[in-house]
């Protein structure tokens, strides 16, 4: 906090507060840094597809049921985006995510990302992420490429 903006508000009681999806962005990243951040990225080619979790319309019109309706859809096609960025560019994808934040390794790695994200939308379509979302979406994909896959992490030495 800026000092100014903080000098009537007690430490004690201010808080922060963040999403659901904040949070799984930061554990995926923090997770996939942990187990591969040294590991070489690997061939995804022999994973199938997984076919992405179905989203159940809301059964009310409920303006918080539509609304949370909403934001599953919308994960939804941000986490197709991601497996295929991954796919595509698992390199690039792997640069990202092992670049600190704020860096020009990360403004490097995201410009190196950009294209890729245009091949994996449909066409005509335009989508609009944030640094920290567009490394959350690739941290969960490829998490879950890696796994998929058997990647080995240098910690394990091999495939569990």
């Amino acid at each position: 906090m800026l000092e100014e903006c903080a000098r009537n508000v007690s430490y004690l009681t201010t808080e922060l507060a963040f999403s659901e999806v904040t949070y799984r962005y930061a554990m995926a990243e923090a997770l996939y840094l942990a187990r591969y951040r040294t590991a070489a990225p690997v061939s995804y080619d022999a994973v199938p597809l997984a076919r992405p979790a179905e989203v159940r319309a809301p059964t009310r019109e409920m303006p918080a049921a539509v609304a949370a309706y909403n934001d599953a859809v919308a994960e939804r096609y941000r986490l197709i985006i991601g497996d295929c960025v991954v796919r595509t560019g698992p390199a690039a994808a792997h640069a990202l995510l092992t670049s600190a934040v704020a860096t020009n390794a990360e403004t490097n790695a995201m410009a190196a990302i950009q294209p890729i994200v245009a091949q994996c939308l449909p066409r005509g379509q335009t989508a609009r992420f944030n640094r920290s979302s567009v490394r959350g979406i690739l941290a969960i994909s490829a998490l879950r490429l890696n796994e998929a896959a058997g990647a080995p992490t240098p910690a394990s030495g091999g495939t569990r």
